[in-house]
């Protein structure tokens, strides 16, 4: 049986990180392709997991043995009426407030009851093992639970999604979730051979956070209780490595992609920290234990937290690792301290109740608490220096001579000992060596006297630096919510007031930085598509907006160069071409087949606002439309103050522009257009540097076409610094027999580089070569059918594959 059991913990993780992989991909081109999609089905899968382990606690502190049998297996079977899952009708997503709570009900409807129904297999498997084979520590099985986890996010990415598309993956879970529920059966049918009739002892009945009656000492199990103190300890373990991987998470797929590949990896890095953590195996807790990378844990952390406060992304292959590397130290060092302080088999549905309170707490306070709170992502680092002040204590490390500890625990033990006259001198001697440091310790404390102080002095150096106290307004509120989080924590482990003091002082100096390597930072501001922050760049010539550390636009401060286009759209790059080729009036063949015959105007749409750049190509007889999923970025680019190419141009009136700003997502609002009405159509969507893969599928070149005239051109840039999209389009073209072109403008010049312009990579298509006239042929344009492969699938809404077209090369990188 103990292989039964084993197998039903494997199967019931591998099928719940399957689905959340599964429905984040669904959901996404509701949202724009949106890192926050990811973090917000993070949240929803963690309460999930929050709501399963408070169902197994009850249901095994409450109900008879026996009964706990039928009641889960009923609970098992109501889900399958609601098999395959699929996406139900739902409304559009709201276009000018935070979507994350209307995600939320979506993801209940959609995955709720099923993903609930196998939250709580884990716990509630390891205790039926333990009533039933007689064993004290089922906590073996976590491991087999974490590596089918493990197994599911390493799968995905690699076999399921590159083989299957999204409804026959619905079809798979389906028959997975069933097996599922077979196996739960059986180890049902076991506990209730094994399980003698009568319910639990009324001891497990007690409130969760009671402390233990020590005058009752005949029930030997309430000695065992974990005290109060021990739960809210347990809460702050689970919370800080949750943290940190929704904080490494946004890094990586807010410079890549939002893609199910880089959701997988940092999650894996987190469930193997687990793994580790739990496993009973010898050779891993003498060779491989979590306190020998204690003295590793001051340089990473502090390698970390200024390499994120200078905003650094280069070279990437050094700085991903890294975050990856400073999750995986802080999660085993978490879970290996709640692996070691684990309770007795009676409580073990206690403990992992607690464990997901902080894990579910971890997801809120980064997913949904600090956007509003902050206006760049605050969390990450000031989580990390928390992790950089607390874990070291935790093995002893703070004896180090740098910041000693006294805890009021300890010296109230001694005094108690002293004052007792009954005690031995061997007792007295005892609680005094307590409190002076062990030589045999697993760490050597010498790693610390001069790492810690040293680390301390590079993070405190570099906030001072980056002082600027005009942000601290900007940020004050999520500033206190940590310093309250560190002063919890400060109470909860007894921390020395050293410690809290230097705390602090780093936490408070973290909202007033704006220290970057972009430039200098005007203003930030956050929505949940990500972090904006309009920067003066080259002593004020220049303001560019960032979203993360991508350029989505720029503009000279110079009056003569104001309505000058920069960056990837400069008027000698390939969307310079297209647009200085587009109104020509002196070719008669393309005006007749780029102008509708009834009408002398051309209609232009562009999918992305960005800092409107594209506008200063606007000439008169021509209505533009563009389409923007973020409020925020129509906020700063409408803002002339900082951006003025919308309110500059003077062949346009500000009221009809202003009126052609639709929000939302461009291809569900693009359905909406009528059809047969473009001229020209740009693709200029980005999630910081990637294009949203529902932009770019078989159903969105389908719309694009219908809206288009059928003379009508279609631009997308795709450059990109991790990502080539070519491929894709060029697929795309072949299977909708388009002609297409693309330009890679990578040869700038250093003048050119001055003066705002950025290598760029352009792809254009046209249901025939005739309706690109002379473009094709005046400009380096290169045509793409060279650059279909025959077994490369079609992107479709229900298929992507994200490693075909990954930069693996740095050199290719724009």
């Amino acid at each position: 049986m103990v292989i039964i059991y084993a197998l039903t913990l494997f199967i019931s993780a591998f099928l719940l990180f399957w689905v959340q992989l599964w429905v984040g991909k669904l959901l996404l081109p509701l949202l724009g392709g949106a890192p926050g999609v990811w973090n917000t089905c993070m949240v929803f899968f963690q309460a999930l997991l929050l709501l399963g382990y408070s169902y197994a606690h009850i249901l095994s502190t409450r109900i008879a043995v026996r009964y706990q049998a039928i009641v889960h297996t009923l609970f098992l079977l109501i889900p399958l009426s609601l098999l395959p899952l699929s996406l139900s009708p739902v409304t559009s997503p709201p276009q000018d407030t935070n979507p994350i709570f209307w995600l939320l009900g979506i993801l209940v409807i959609t995955v709720g009851l099923p993903s609930l129904a196998i939250a709580t297999t884990a716990p509630l498997m390891q205790r039926w093992f333990a009533l039933a084979q007689k064993n004290n520590d089922p906590y073996f099985l976590y491991a087999a639970s974490n590596i089918g986890s493990l197994l599911s996010l390493v799968s995905y990415p690699v076999l399921i999604e590159t083989n299957f598309s999204l409804s026959q993956q619905s079809y798979l879970w389906a028959g997975g979730y069933g097996v599922l529920a077979s196996l739960t059966g059986i180890c049902a049918i076991n506990l209730w051979k094994s399980a003698a009739p009568e319910p639990l002892s009324a001891i497990a009945n007690s409130p969760i956070l009671e402390n233990p009656d020590h005058k009752n000492l005949e029930h030997k199990n309430l000695l065992d209780r974990p005290s109060k103190s021990q739960q809210f300890r347990w809460i702050i373990l689970s919370f800080l490595p949750a943290s940190l991987l929704l904080g490494t998470t946004t890094y990586i797929t807010t410079d890549i992609a939002a893609v199910p590949l880089f959701w997988a990896i940092p999650l894996i890095v987190y469930l193997l920290t687990f793994i580790l953590a739990f496993t009973n195996n010898s050779l891993i807790n003498q060779q491989f234990n979590y306190q020998k990378f204690l003295p590793l844990l001051p340089v990473i952390l502090t390698a970390l937290v200024i390499s994120f406060l200078l905003q650094l992304m280069r070279p990437i292959a050094l700085l991903v690792p890294l975050h990856l590397l400073g999750l995986f130290f802080v999660g085993y060092i978490c879970h290996g301290e709640l692996a070691s302080d684990r309770p007795q088999p009676n409580y073990l549905t206690l403990f992992y109740f607690w464990i997901s309170v902080g894990g579910v707490a971890g997801g809120i306070f980064n997913a949904i608490i600090s956007p509003l709170l902050f206006t760049s992502i605050l969390e990450y680092p000031s989580v990390l220096i928390i992790s950089f002040l607390l874990l070291p204590k935790l093995a002893g490390a703070a004896n180090s001579g740098i910041i000693s500890e006294l805890t009021p625990e300890l010296i109230s033990k001694l005094t108690a000992d002293l004052t007792n006259v009954s005690n031995s001198g061997e007792s007295i001697s005892k609680s005094i060596s307590e409190l002076i440091p062990k030589p045999n310790s697993q760490v050597n404390n010498s790693h610390f006297r001069f790492s810690v102080p040293i680390s301390l002095g590079l993070i405190l150096a570099t906030l001072i630096v980056g002082f600027s106290p005009r942000f601290f307004w900007s940020d004050w509120l999520g500033i206190i919510l940590v310093i309250m989080l560190w002063l919890g924590i400060y109470k909860t482990f007894s921390l020395s007031k050293i410690r809290l003091l230097v705390g602090l002082l780093l936490l408070s100096l973290l909202g007033q930085f704006s220290l970057t390597t972009m430039g200098q930072v005007l203003v930030s501001d956050r929505s949940f598509f990500g972090i904006y922050r309009v920067v003066s760049q080259q002593q004020g010539q220049y303001y560019s907006l960032f979203h993360g550390t991508t350029l989505h636009g720029k503009q000279s401060r110079d009056p003569q160069r104001r309505g000058e286009p920069l960056t990837y759209f400069s008027a000698t790059g390939p969307i310079g071409q297209v647009f200085n080729y587009f109104p020509r009036k002196d070719t008669s063949q393309f005006l007749e087949k780029s102008l509708d015959n009834t009408s002398q105007n051309s209609h232009i749409a562009v999918l992305g606002l960005g800092v409107g750049t594209l506008f200063s190509y606007a000439r008169s007889l021509q209505e533009w439309t563009f389409y923007e999923i973020d409020p925020v970025v129509v906020k700063l680019a409408t803002n002339p103050q900082y951006f003025s190419f919308l309110a500059d141009n003077p062949s346009i009136s500000q009221e009809a522009i202003k009126k052609q700003i639709i929000l939302g997502d461009g291809r569900l609002q693009l359905a909406k257009a009528k059809d047969d009405y473009y001229d020209l159509l740009v693709m200029d969507a980005f999630s910081s540097d990637a294009i949203p893969t529902h932009l770019v599928t078989l159903e969105a070149m389908q719309l694009y076409l219908q809206k288009l005239r059928k003379n009508g051109i279609i631009a997308v840039n795709i450059s990109n610094r991790f990502i080539n999209l070519e491929p894709v389009l060029a697929k795309l073209a072949q299977e909708l027999g388009l002609v297409s072109y693309s330009q890679i403008d990578r040869a700038i010049t250093a003048l050119e580089k001055e003066q705002g312009k950025t290598a760029s990579h352009w792809v254009i298509m046209a249901r025939n070569q005739e309706y690109l006239g002379s473009l094709i042929t005046d400009f380096p344009w290169q045509n793409m059918s060279t650059s279909s492969n025959s077994k490369f699938q079609v992107w479709t809404d229900d298929f992507s594959d994200i490693w075909q077209v990954l930069k693996l090369n740095e050199k290719e990188n724009l």
